[in-house]
């Protein structure tokens, strides 16, 4: 490649050489960028380009150009996505400016391609502005000490920031702001470099803001919004223990995004959402469990709000988020809750004992006392509206303590019980009669509690169909373990060798298997308690051991309890085992005393399975288990949760 740019057949390369065969190759560049790009290829500064500078410059320029595709892949991704909400802004609102500023913030993340580094360093400056000192960069930077900043301790320190790019992007980052192409940064070029950065990025951040916010005033309520995405995080936070953040964060990624998202797509999102909740430091941290030190409760809780950041929601409900927390950690997660519904994100939860920094982030309220509703305006509203009806919030008392205290009823004593019940009537019936007169906001209300209703509905009613899920996808390890004991009990035992009856013998313990884990998940469902369900294990196997056939003939079983032997998962796989053995064997009565069974057919007869065959054994603890999953699930639609519905009056 070199002989065929250079036009004299040698190695190097002049910058005239290399002027015009770049200017062949791109005729509309101007000269002065080409030459520039010559400068910067030329490491040495002989004003030649030899085999070395020429095979690593192209190797930056295609480590470079896979990089842009890449983040051209990201921005057409994200184009897509701006394109359906115009769809849906256009439904909604029949706006056409929801649909002009969605094309501008189209136009803008296109025109980001080539800067999203200096965007996403420039927000994590922002984001660290208080406890990182321009001045002090320099000095805490410097490892060798020389008062500057090298290649090196630059992207040292950026990564530890949580910026997450390639070396390549951040080495060109570096470059831009190495003004005097010193090679290094002094305190100057990192002040004006660093707060050029921070003044770019809050400029796009505010602009993103102020069109997400566009949209969302546009496209109306959730009911009118076809297509919604909506997620739920649950209060119990259920994870896999052994597992980091991060390792988290993309197992939930690649089984929630769809196929047709790429691996590098799904990283970078789950990069971008540990940056935004601020869990870059505990992204290598297991998740821990009482027995191994893992992540904090703030962090788990915002690792599961991360989980259902994942699709991108639009409308995020969360389940007393706070509950278990100090007040730290709690303000940390209502935080990151904020900044998502800063950044256009609706952002729905419930909550009983907000600190008075927590109240102040809050939007909007709406506050319930036994079903009823209480208020529902704004949160900076709510004190002076309950002043307003003689309930004034005393000195020094934050409102969010003082709103839920008023309509709390102190169960001690009768005389406070009944009057915080009538103060409670009167606070609903001044609340209906503002409602009617339009003082409170309950009609444009109606729609997302009509949300809030259908989602925690969707949730409790789900629950049977993930049942469904884990016992389809457990299915195999139970079958495995039940095999793997029969395989090492049948040769210490000495049973039959025959295949068939080996086959037989396995098949009964597996299915044995499935019928008892049946039998738990129905105790489980029906039961009201844990503690409950476990207590009535016990005596229902201890029936089921009496009338196993051995014990007690089924004819001698008293009429009442005639179906349990039915019923007994033990007694089928009993007499299925017994029946696969026996049938066939000869016995030798010689030197026997008193009656003899000379063969296999003649044991079965004394215990009365004269009649079974394996098969019929294993139809009827397949009926078994039909039953109880079908119970189950009868059982978990029975049992779900209720919930109120809230409708002005």
């Amino acid at each position: 490649m070199v002989k065929q740019l250079a036009k004299n057949g040698e190695d190097p390369i002049s910058k005239m050489e290399f002027r015009q065969r770049v200017r062949k190759l791109l005729p509309k560049v101007d000269t002065i960028k080409i030459d520039a790009l010559f400068v910067e290829w030329d490491k040495d500064g002989g004003g030649s380009l030899d085999v070395d500078e020429l095979k690593d410059a192209l190797r930056q320029c295609c480590e470079s150009a896979a990089k842009y595709a890449e983040l051209s892949a990201n921005a057409r991704s994200k184009i897509t996505r701006l394109q359906e909400r115009m769809a849906q802004a256009r439904e909604a609102a029949a706006a056409m400016a929801a649909v002009e500023n969605a094309n501008v913030e189209i136009e803008r993340i296109s025109a980001m391609v080539n800067t999203s580094t200096e965007f996403r360093l420039g927000t994590l400056l922002l984001q660290k502005a208080s406890s990182l000192k321009m001045s002090d960069i320099v000095r805490k930077w410097d490892a060798n000490g020389d008062g500057k900043i090298d290649p090196d301790e630059f992207r040292l320190n950026v990564k530890k920031l949580g910026l997450v790019a390639p070396n390549f992007e951040i080495d060109r980052l570096f470059r831009d702001l190495d003004v005097d192409n010193g090679g290094d940064l002094d305190e100057d070029e990192v002040k004006q470099g660093f707060r050029d950065l921070m003044e770019s990025a809050s400029r796009d951040a505010a602009r993103q803001k102020e069109l997400r916010q566009t949209l969302s005033a546009l496209c109306g309520g959730a009911s009118q919004v076809p297509g919604l995405r909506m997620a739920f995080v649950q209060q119990e936070d259920t994870f896999y223990t052994q597992m980091t953040v991060r390792e988290t964060l993309l197992f939930a990624a690649r089984l929630r995004l769809p196929s047709s998202v790429s691996l590098i797509e799904k990283e970078r999102r789950v990069d971008d959402i540990i940056a935004k909740l601020s869990l870059v430091k505990a992204a290598g941290t297991i998740i821990g469990d009482v027995k191994r030190r893992g992540i904090s409760g703030g962090e788990r809780k915002r690792l599961a709000i991360g989980c259902e950041l994942l699709s991108d929601p639009q409308l995020l409900f969360l389940d007393e988020p706070t509950s278990g927390l100090d007040s730290f950690q709690a303000q940390q997660v209502v935080q990151s809750l904020k900044a998502l519904a800063d950044e256009g994100c609706t952002v729905v939860m419930s909550i009983h004992q907000p600190r008075g920094s927590i109240y102040n982030l809050f939007d909007d309220l709406l506050l319930l006392s036994e079903g009823r509703v209480m208020y529902d305006g704004t949160a900076a509203g709510a004190a002076a509206y309950f002043g307003s009806l003689g309930h004034l919030c005393p000195a020094g008392i934050n409102a969010g303590e003082f709103v839920v205290d008023l309509v709390s009823v102190p169960y001690g004593s009768k005389d406070e019980e009944g009057e915080a019940h009538r103060r409670i009537l009167e606070l609903a019936a001044a609340a209906k009669q503002q409602a009617a007169n339009g003082g409170l906001r309950f009609g444009r209300r109606a729609s997302a509690r009509d949300a809030v209703a259908s989602t925690g509905e969707a949730a409790s009613g789900n629950a049977r169909w993930r049942r469904s899920g884990q016992v389809v996808a457990e299915a195999p390890v139970s079958a495995l373990i039940s095999a793997l004991g029969g395989v090492a009990l049948y040769p210490l035992v000495g049973l039959n060798p025959q295949p068939g009856k080996f086959r037989n013998f396995l098949m009964t313990l597996v299915l044995e298997g499935f019928a008892s884990g049946a039998l738990g998940l129905l105790l489980g469902a029906a039961a009201p308690t844990t503690d409950v369900a476990l207590a009535m294990f016990p005596p229902i196997l201890v029936l089921m051991i009496i009338f196993n056939g051995f014990n007690l003939a089924e004819e001698n079983t008293p009429k009442v309890l005639r179906w349990l032997p039915k019923a007994s998962f033990i007694r089928w796989c009993s007499e299925g085992l017994a029946v696969n053995e026996f049938t066939g064997l000869t016995f030798s009565c010689e030197g026997s005393r008193g009656p003899c069974a000379q063969t296999g057919e003649q044991a079965l007869e004394r215990v009365s399975f004269q009649k079974s065959t394996v098969r019929h054994a294993a139809m009827m603890q397949s009926r078994i288990i039909g039953a109880c999953y079908g119970l189950t699930l009868l059982m978990l639609q029975r049992n779900r949760p209720k919930f109120l519905s809230v409708t002005p009056a």
